[in-house]
C-alpha cells in the first residue's frame, strides 16, 4: 500500500540544474507529520535538470516549451498530485 501523501510540491522546471541540487533536499528534509511528494513539470530542459530530478527519484512530467503556461502548467501538477495540501514553488 502506498503511503498517504500530506503535501504535494509542484515545481515547474526549465534548465534549473544550478538550483535543483540545493532545492530538492531542502524540500525533502522538511519536518512534517506526513509524507511529501514532489512533482516536476519540465518544459524542455537542455541542461542536467532531468538527471538531477532522476537522482532524487522525482517524477517528471514533460511538456513542450511552447505549451508552458504559468497557470495551466501548475494546474496540470495539481491534477497529478496526491497530497491533502499543495505547495507551488519554482526551481530556484
Amino acid at each position: 500500500m502506498k503511503p498517504e501523501v500530506l503535501v504535494s510540491v509542484i515545481i515547474p522546471v526549465k534548465n534549473g540544474d544550478s538550483w535543483l541540487d540545493d532545492t530538492i533536499p531542502v524540500i525533502l528534509n522538511q519536518k512534517i507529520e506526513g509524507n511529501i511528494e514532489i512533482i516536476a513539470i519540465d518544459s524542455g530542459s537542455t541542461d542536467n535538470s532531468l538527471a538531477i530530478l532522476s537522482k532524487f527519484n522525482i517524477p517528471v512530467i514533460s511538456i513542450r516549451p511552447e505549451d508552458f503556461n504559468h497557470g495551466l502548467t501548475r494546474s496540470l501538477g495539481v491534477g497529478l498530485s496526491n497530497g491533502k495540501y499543495i505547495v507551488m514553488t519554482v526551481q530556484d
